[in-house]
């Protein structure tokens, strides 16, 4: 899983396009064509044992620096702390690298029931000058069984304000439990560092903006408003009207094109 990074004016914006039959070539080929400037890079478990020497030869290859890390999805249930350790260390590979995203669901433990742990992964992050940035969940099993905060978008806002969290806004994860995206914006966003940009509509996430139903420009005033500097991620991997990597890359480009119109 990749995704993509662009800048604007003052404004960071990335995204992700994490397919399942793109391999990491065509990731650093579909940002290269679509004009995005950089990526941010999901390692796989095989990772935590080989370092990630085909990403750091495409990075160079293509001439898109990693700027970002997120967290396994294979750890999305639990995640020990040696495992966070390891993604950190990993950083050292891409010095470029400022932002780690986890999902609520797999620190929440410590968070609750060890902040003696919890602590020391923020303070190996902030060694390294990463800024931890906590995500709500996406609802699927299990993950309906956890507790509300890592999903739910008001306690899980409420419960990072609370902790002094850094969080990552996820437009389709917020809508895919009924949340109001520009409400849950204009609540926390002192409290977001990073926003993971896509559109939804009808169950399916992650969506190029302009395929959906969500309210994408009444947020984007909103952010105008507020002047928040916000690591925005564009991160979009379902193309449902699009066969082919070109059809795919024109979509990603034309979420761009869509966003430029309020930044640019």
């Amino acid at each position: 899983m990749m995704e993509y990074n662009t800048n604007m004016k003052g404004i960071k914006i990335s995204g992700s396009a994490p397919h399942p039959h793109m391999s990491y070539e065509q990731c650093f080929a579909m940002a290269k064509e679509a004009g995005f400037d950089s990526m941010d890079f999901f390692p796989s478990l095989k990772h935590f044992i080989i370092p990630p020497i085909e990403i750091i030869a495409l990075s160079k290859k293509y001439a898109i620096p990693v700027t970002g890390m997120h967290s396994p999805l294979h750890l999305i249930a639990y995640t020990p702390q040696f495992l966070f350790k390891r993604i950190i260390e990993l950083t050292n590979l891409f010095p470029l690298v400022k932002t780690y995203v986890v999902h609520m669901s797999m620190i929440l433990n410590y968070l609750e029931n060890n902040p003696k742990k919890a602590k020391k992964i923020a303070e190996l992050a902030q060694e390294k000058g990463i800024t931890i940035c906590f995500e709500s969940n996406p609802i699927f099993f299990p993950l309906q069984y956890y507790p509300k905060e890592t999903y739910v978008p008001t306690a899980y806002g409420d419960f990072c304000v609370k902790n002094n969290l850094s969080m990552t806004m996820d437009t389709s994860h917020i809508a895919s439990v009924g949340g109001d995206i520009v409400e849950f914006y204009k609540t926390y966003y002192k409290h977001i560092r990073m926003m993971h940009l896509s559109d939804f509509k009808d169950g399916i996430e992650h969506l190029p903006f302009g395929q959906g139903s969500l309210p994408l420009t009444k947020l984007f005033d909103e952010m105008k408003k507020t002047k928040q500097e916000h690591y925005i991620v564009f991160e979009i991997g379902n193309f449902p009207n699009a066969k082919t990597l070109g059809e795919k890359t024109e979509a990603l480009r034309k979420s761009v094109s869509f966003m430029k119109e309020y930044f640019i």
